[in-house]
């Protein structure tokens, strides 16, 4: 088996024990290390010196899946850039004005692909992570949206255009520390905590079902239910997860700061910090949303736009802006 096509043995086999010692705290680094070393394999020593330039807008360590969508971005290039794929096995991109900043000169990996690429993402995120859902690496190569059940990742092929706002509370959390937590009371209250565990379950089923209804009507009506069906899922998951004990004061502000413009939002990610996202409804009021960002900069937080449903990884056939500034 070639090394490059084997990344879940060699991300486990012959980096892990390593980053137990020396390298404990420079896992980011290893995780580019490891790409390049086992995707070039023979072929580094013929490619000679180059240089990996990264621009992000994401801001790291909130919950917003960056080392996920960096890992993804960074085996698509290794993995052209080395020769693992080449053109042929790209499929053109017509709807990408919400991810790839409208421009058309690009294209996709092929679903096998983009199998191997996500396979690649996902250990280097091992490396950084330990053991990561796939969750954050699955999204940014595969696009769109993913549905995520014990253990088992599947791809959403329709997704909604729902306008999202996400709030960077700019507090710092640990997800090790917040999910120790709710192991920790989940075994000593099991009456209480399991069927709190298995209602969020049903609230992710329900959003699904949702999502469906949502992008196979045209009824403005239709919408308008299905959309106050969400922000009411939206309440009662933001509810529960404060009772498992992954709320925050800060989230709990966004809440209230959002509610008083009759629009719903949630912590997103581990919480306890970090980010949480507001539902933008169709027909908003754009001086009710900048106005809620104006109360939310003077909170001290960061909110900024999001859509769902973006391309995942993409290849471009000429430099982007971007990296021309």
């Amino acid at each position: 088996m070639k090394s490059w096509d084997d990344p879940d043995r060699y991300a486990h086999e012959h980096l892990l024990a390593f980053l137990e010692k020396a390298a404990h705290f420079n896992k980011g680094i290893v995780a580019v290390l490891f790409l390049i070393v086992s995707i070039g394999g023979e072929k580094l020593s013929s490619t000679g010196s180059f240089e990996v330039h990264v621009r992000s807008e994401f801001q790291p360590g909130v919950g917003l899946g960056s080392s996920g969508a960096f890992n993804v971005a960074l085996s698509a290039a290794f993995l052209r850039f080395f020769g693992r794929s080449n053109e042929d096995e790209t499929l053109d991109v017509h709807h990408a004005s919400g991810s790839a900043r409208g421009w058309i000169d690009i294209k996709k990996p092929t679903e096998t692909s983009a199998i191997l690429l996500n396979r690649w993402a996902y250990a280097a995120e091992s490396i950084m992570h330990g053991q990561p859902s796939g969750i954050d690496n699955s999204i940014s190569t595969f696009g769109g949206a993913v549905a995520f059940q014990s253990g088992t990742i599947s791809v959403i092929p329709h997704v909604p255009p729902l306008k999202l706002a996400i709030t960077n509370t700019k507090v710092p959390r640990s997800t090790k520390t917040l999910v120790g937590n709710v192991g920790a009371l989940r075994k000593r209250f099991p009456p209480v905590f399991d069927p709190l565990i298995q209602s969020v379950e049903q609230i992710s089923k329900t959003t699904l079902s949702i999502f469906h209804d949502y992008v196979h009507t045209n009824e403005t009506e239709k919408h308008k239910e299905l959309e106050a069906n969400f922000e009411a899922l939206m309440d009662v998951n933001q509810g529960i997860l404060n009772a498992i004990g992954v709320g925050h004061q800060s989230l709990d502000l966004v809440v209230k700061l959002s509610a008083a413009y009759k629009l719903h939002s949630k912590l997103t990610g581990a919480g306890g910090g970090g980010c949480a996202i507001t539902f933008i409804p169709t027909g908003t009021a754009e001086d009710d949303v900048e106005a809620l960002r104006n109360d939310l900069s003077e909170a001290g937080f960061d909110c900024f736009d999001a859509k769902i449903g973006a391309a995942g990884a993409v290849f471009h056939s000429s430099l982007p802006n971007i990296f021309k500034a």
